[in-house]
């Protein structure tokens, strides 16, 4: 086929062919990959939900509060409603939504560059590495920008029909509609709220005026229907918890171990043992109740505005040390990183990066800006809505988390600039224009520098290939391979050995083996690096140094069982589970008066403990 006359419906045909043969391509180096076969991290809370409300229960009143936006997890319940609870049904769903993003960004890539650019841009995005990547496993990125794709295709199609009235208040409430499901997948996505529907307003009174009914009616439609997801979910949380809850308590919590005077981040202290305690400083600071929801959150919101209003210095500081953080070459933080992915497919290893694609995605958003003056209105209309896009979503995503992978709905449509960057240089190069010629390669001269700059400490790599491996230990463990999952996560401590979450999954892991005493063993370690590293928490100390105690009396060590109940008791004084563990290792070591006098004071603490009740049939079963 001669690319140069070929019909739009062609190349987009030859589009979406590549991209499935890509995506497939790299299913098939990456399917024996255990975060592949199962869900873990992230990945698995969606997973849970789904399965949730997928047994009937809708509204998910069995989960009180949603964690996060679960949009994504909605969908895949009805699949599962329909199909079947299986992991392989969320890999289909990405795929499919993946494969349906590539119309909506050829057609707007179309209006907004020449032809030969927008087909280069757009076999960009079927070739780009987080595409394939959230293919290949269960996340909901690839839905999320498949939804944020119609959005700006139908806002496109909007500023179109404006001018003739066809469809116009059709197409202004189905791309607000688009835009409120995509908050409800992806929240750092709600500050393009008032900036798109300044966009409309715009297209919309260029027809009717700034203040007709037309004018003022089109943002108006757009606006409401983007809340409407919002104000759904918000409804919902009323019902079910009694609370004001726009997207989910994730999305707070995020700001605030973003944010906040401490030094707490993301990259430091997340995911698993370390977050659980981050959740608890309201409770030891701030002395709330732990079932007040609403103290809880009111607490975490007066923190942030006194924060906010005595050091905004500092604030701008750390917003914009994350904005550097994103630019950074890394292609992704945590979950399942790139270096894993890399091992199992060349497909990975062939494609560049962002520190590639990034500098000649920026000369082409400079080339399109530049060239403003001189195209239709129709094409300046686009220009900004991707160039507003891009630039506003990234300031959104450093607000929150400087996590690579929340940067993936900015970078498609940088990838389409990417393309015109291309044609550019060459153009250049073909008229033998090397004056402009050398400015361009100098702008994607310094847009490698600057992406690679050694922003990015070591420990922070280090973070992420730990928690790859704590993912694929996981992921092992819910496959029924403890034995994989330990030497999984043994590489683990070798990256990390500071973090608890790996003793913490090692204890599990050795546990399934059997070997309850080096489970014990590596349980202590979890209670020994959150003493040392959060040593006011202890709340969080005795709920792992419990563990320990089970493991040791599974192991049938019960002196250390009883030692390691006593020190739970001076931990957490006044409660039973304490003294009645102290009572079942009297009982096994054959102190018969002691464990009637430790069971007794349990009683007049709970009488309803199982454990009491255990250690009273013992003693009545023994002479």
């Amino acid at each position: 086929m001669n690319l140069r006359h070929a019909s739009n419906r062609q190349l987009l045909l030859m589009l979406l062919l590549v991209a499935a043969l890509v995506r497939l391509g790299n299913v098939w180096f990456i399917h024996e990959s255990p975060v592949f076969l199962t869900a873990t991290s992230d990945e698995a809370e969606h997973f849970h939900l789904a399965s949730v409300l997928a047994s009937g229960d809708w509204l998910g009143r069995s989960m009180g509060s949603y964690h996060r936006p679960q949009l994504f997890a909605h969908v895949c319940a009805l699949i599962f409603a329909a199909l079947g609870t299986n992991f392989l049904w969320v890999h289909v769903l990405n795929l499919v939504a993946d494969l349906a993003s590539i119309p909506a960004w050829f057609g707007l890539a179309r209006r907004a560059m020449p032809r030969g650019a927008a087909f280069i841009g757009t076999l960009a995005i079927c070739l780009y590495r987080p595409l394939v990547h959230f293919s290949g496993t269960g996340y909901m990125e690839t839905f999320a920008i498949s939804l944020f794709a119609w959005q700006l295709y139908l806002l496109v199609r909007y500023a179109e029909t404006v001018i003739s009235r066809r469809n116009a208040w059709l197409l202004a409430g189905g791309a607000g509609l688009m835009a409120g499901l995509g908050v409800m997948c992806r929240p750092t996505a709600i500050l393009l709220y008032p900036v798109l529907g300044m966009l409309v307003w715009w297209a919309a009174a260029r027809r009717a005026g700034w203040f007709s009914i037309r004018g003022l009616g089109h943002p108006a439609l757009f606006s409401a229907m983007a809340m409407a997801p919002l104000l759904a979910n918000a409804l919902r949380h009323w019902v079910v918890v009694g609370l004001w809850i726009l997207l989910g308590t994730n999305s707070e919590l995020n700001w605030h171990m973003s944010n906040n005077r401490d030094g707490w981040g993301w990259e430091v202290s997340s995911p698993g043992v370390e977050f659980d305690v981050y959740t608890l400083l309201p409770i030891v600071d701030g002395g709330v109740d732990a079932g007040d929801s609403a103290a809880v959150r009111q607490w975490w919101a007066e923190r942030n505005a006194a924060y906010i209003r005595e050091e905004p210095g500092r604030v701008a500081a750390g917003m914009l040390g994350k904005a550097l953080l994103l630019l950074n070459d890394r292609e992704i933080h945590c979950t399942q990183n790139y270096m894993y992915f890399d091992d199992l497919s060349p497909i990975h290893r062939w494609l560049p990066g962002l520190g590639i694609i990034g500098p000649i995605g920026l000369l082409g958003a400079l080339i399109a800006v530049g060239g403003l003056r001189r195209t239709s209105w129709k094409r300046r209309w686009v220009t900004l809505l991707m160039v507003s896009w891009v630039v506003v979503y990234m300031i959104g995503v450093a607000m929150f988390l400087a996590i690579a992978r929340h940067r993936l709905p900015a970078l498609v449509p940088l990838l389409l600039f990417a393309g015109l960057g291309v044609t550019e240089v060459i153009r250049s190069f073909q008229l033998r224009r090397f004056g402009m010629l050398g400015g361009q390669l100098a702008v994607i001269a310094i847009g490698v520098v600057v992406t690679h700059l050694p922003i990015v400490p070591q420990w922070v790599y280090a973070h992420e290939r730990w928690w790859t491996q704590v993912s694929l230990g996981v992921a092992e463990i819910q496959l029924g391979r403890p034995a994989e999952a330990v030497r999984e996560l043994e590489k683990a401590k070798l990256w990390r050995p500071d973090k608890p979450e790996t003793y913490l999954q090692l204890s599990v892991a050795h546990a399934r083996l059997g070997d309850y005493a080096t489970a014990a063993a590596e349980r202590q370690h979890v209670v020994d690096r959150l003493t040392e590293l959060y040593p006011r928490y202890t709340a969080a100390i005795a709920e792992q140094l419990e563990k320990v105690a089970v493991y040791q009396y599974m192991a049938k060590d019960y002196a250390a069982m009883a030692e390691t109940a006593r020190k739970l008791e001076a931990m957490a004084p006044g409660f039973p589970m304490p003294v009645a563990l102290q009572a079942m290792a009297a009982l096994r070591l054959g102190e018969k008066e002691t464990a009637r006098a430790l069971v007794a004071r349990a009683e007049e603490m709970d009488a309803t403990l199982p454990l009491i009740a255990e250690v009273r049939r013992g003693l009545e079963d023994q002479p």
